[in-house]
């Protein structure tokens, strides 16, 4: 069993069906963490790491009242409205941190409903062409090497791991605003760098491993300087997921190594 495969292949699926089946947003909404709900299909609401009450607030208002609501808003009962805007919702440490003192808001909404698949599933959504690609190249390059090397249960244990372990230190950190399994792929270059040291084969040159490294940090710490400059600027890359993947996979990969060569 190639689990390496089926992924990709549920992947390119799921992007697929999302992309035919998002919704359009007025072009003023654009940008607006308001056109997330109202953009997003119905599978990616079942597959996004949370999808808060204030979200389907959001769905049940564009529902009943139609697309036309939200350049008309008096059409909203003064009520709903005032419930609408009183409902917090979790965006994660970093807001906080970077002093915008947002009132507290409750946690995995819906996971705590016993929704546990979101805690992974997040991992297999993408709706840029180009983020599917890259992450498709490195699940089948690496992650096939990896499967190969510890056998299928153990990759998908790791795969799981790691999906779980990245998508949810990125949610505390800043919401529920990401998606992609780049955390994954952070978590098989730590597992196959532990992997290699323990005696374990792999046709990779040992400058990539350095690369990789170097790229995930250095970026996170760029982002960072840019975040607590005056400009507060963020680039929109999960790197919470990068480097918690990287570093469970460096651990998974020192306590769980595949068996090592004679």
């Amino acid at each position: 069993m190639k689990v390496s495969y089926v992924l990709a292949a549920l992947m390119v699926a799921l992007t697929l069906l999302i992309n035919v089946t998002r919704h359009t947003v007025p072009a003023y909404l654009e940008g607006n963490p308001i056109s997330v709900p109202l953009q997003a299909s119905s599978i990616e609401k079942e597959l996004y790491y949370d999808w808060p009450s204030i979200y389907e607030k959001i769905d049940y208002l564009n529902n009943r009242y139609g697309e036309s609501v939200w350049e008309h808003l008096e059409e909203i009962p003064a009520a709903y409205q005032k419930e609408l805007v009183s409902t917090p919702v979790w965006q994660g440490f970093l807001p906080q941190i970077l002093g915008y003192h947002l009132p507290p808001a409750p946690w995995f909404e819906i996971i705590s409903q016993g929704q546990l698949w979101r805690t992974f599933t997040p991992a297999l959504i993408h709706t840029d062409l180009w983020h599917l690609v890259f992450n498709l190249f490195w699940l089948i390059a690496l992650g096939r090497l990896v499967e190969e090397r510890a056998g299928w249960v153990k990759y998908l244990i790791l795969t799981l791991l790691f999906g779980i372990v990245s998508n949810t230190a990125q949610y505390l950190m800043t919401g529920l605003h990401f998606l992609g399994y780049s955390g994954v792929i952070s978590g098989l270059f730590g597992y196959a760098y532990m992997d290699q040291r323990h005696g374990m084969h792999y046709p990779l040159v040992p400058l990539l491993f350095t690369v990789t490294f170097v790229f995930i940090f250095g970026v996170a710490l760029l982002e960072t300087i840019s975040l607590f400059s005056p400009l507060k600027m963020s680039w929109g890359i999960a790197n919470t997921a990068h480097i918690t993947g990287l570093l469970s996979g460096l651990l998974a990969g020192k306590l769980l190594p595949s068996k090592t060569t004679a």
